[in-house]
């Protein structure tokens, strides 16, 4: 008889930022932020000093002795306890068990809130075989139904079945890659966020992804089109720029052409510039505001005049210039033209991006507009940004 598949899962090194791949064996992993409270409680002993499972460990050890129905019964009723350490600790037992049964009630197990209550029924998951864990976790993406704000989409989907699924590797990403060419909408979204948190974490490619995610884009589930976009992004798949400008251009949900625009941002490609340009129109000034910073990465030149006149529609003046700040010093004569423009809020909102970029060219036309313009908020605007270029530039040379 073949031994059971074990698993070798990825895990984020403590302190490593985001997009940041960890290297593996060089800290202990702590399974939970109470651990240092509790050691006095006894879980450091419980967890082996609280070191999650990493590619390249030795071999686990092997399940302990089965135990009567009675002591299986009780550490089952033990995972509902009140006392969060007594459940984990129980999660933990029934994992070094071995014992099947088990499989469903770890995943199920209520973490009422608690980092420690996912973390510590994922790591007992860890000890089973593989093809036994995944498929139930599938059918909990399967079968939880959707929830409420701000939790629309995973509802009452318990931690564990994310976290497990994100730490796969490739043993879980051929699962995923199956589930997302179901006809579930609500799964395939599900799935999305999965695989985004398995790229931005724990470094699996996008070669496998892309295509299947790229082709959710028209979804008619609004959740499943967003968070295939944010995926896209995150993974930076350049092949599916022509279907994000689609998205961007004709999807219906605010929220969706949002993400849209930030996925064009992550991904940088140069050619995505006229549609994000064409988006600084958007009825919504979320979408605005995405296609503003997308444009920002891309330092796209040919956005600055664009992105000026959007000062006078647009009340997301931080994005817009936070986007000039970024493409630079091309953007500064652009606006010190528009310290004349007719509308005020044009004038007022380009001398604040000036101050931003810190050109001492624009010191002689702000302090004339900070004497001269019609409008207060604009004079004080242009002394505000003539000063702080004075200043601000001294101390920089």
């Amino acid at each position: 008889m073949s031994k059971p598949k074990k698993i070798e899962f990825s895990q984020r090194e403590p302190g490593v930022e985001k997009g940041e791949k960890p290297e593996f064996g060089t800290k202990r992993h702590v399974l939970c932020a109470s651990v240092a409270a509790a050691a006095g409680l006894g879980l450091l002993a419980l967890f082996g000093g609280c070191r999650s499972k990493e590619p390249g460990d030795a071999k686990p050890e092997p399940p302990a002795a089965s135990i009567s129905q009675q002591d299986f019964q009780i550490l089952v009723q033990k995972l509902s306890d009140p006392s969060c350490r007594v459940a984990a600790e129980a999660a933990i037992e029934l994992g070094k068990l071995g014992d099947s049964r088990a499989i469903p009630l770890l995943i199920h197990m209520d973490n009422r809130g608690f980092m420690e209550l996912v973390e510590a029924p994922t790591e007992a998951l860890k000890m089973f075989d593989v093809e036994q864990v995944i498929p139930l976790l599938m059918d909990a993406l399967r079968t939880f139904p959707p929830g409420e704000l701000p939790n629309k989409l995973f509802g009452e989907v318990p931690g564990q079945v994310n976290m497990f699924l994100e730490q796969s590797g490739q043993a879980g990403a051929a699962h995923l890659l199956s589930a997302l060419e179901e006809q579930n909408s609500i799964l395939r979204a599900r799935v999305a966020v999965i695989i985004r948190n398995m790229v931005e974490y724990h470094g699996v490619g996008p070669e496998q992804f892309g295509p299947k995610l790229a082709s959710m884009l028209s979804d008619p589930e609004y959740m499943a089109r967003l968070e295939a976009a944010t995926a896209l992004g995150v993974l930076k798949y350049a092949p599916a720029v022509p279907e994000l400008e689609r998205c961007l251009e004709e999807d219906p949900n605010w929220m969706v052409r949002s993400n849209v625009a930030r996925a064009l941002g992550e991904i940088g490609d140069p050619s995505a510039e006229p549609a994000l340009i064409e988006a600084l129109g958007d009825g919504s000034p979320v979408v605005i505001g995405q296609a503003a910073q997308a444009l920002g990465k891309l330092k796209a030149e040919a956005a600055i005049q664009p992105l000026i006149e959007a000062y006078g529609r647009s009340n997301t003046t931080i994005e817009i210039g936070g986007a000039l700040a970024s493409i630079g010093q091309s953007a500064v004569q652009a606006l010190i033209r528009a310290l004349e423009n007719p509308d005020s809020k044009i004038r007022e909102h380009s001398a604040i991006a000036l101050a931003t970029i810190c050109d001492p060219d624009a010191i002689e036309p702000l302090t004339r507009v900070s004497n001269k313009d019609p409008d207060s908020d604009v004079r004080s605007a242009a002394s505000y940004a003539a000063r702080t270029i004075a200043e601000g530039c001294s101390t920089q040379e």
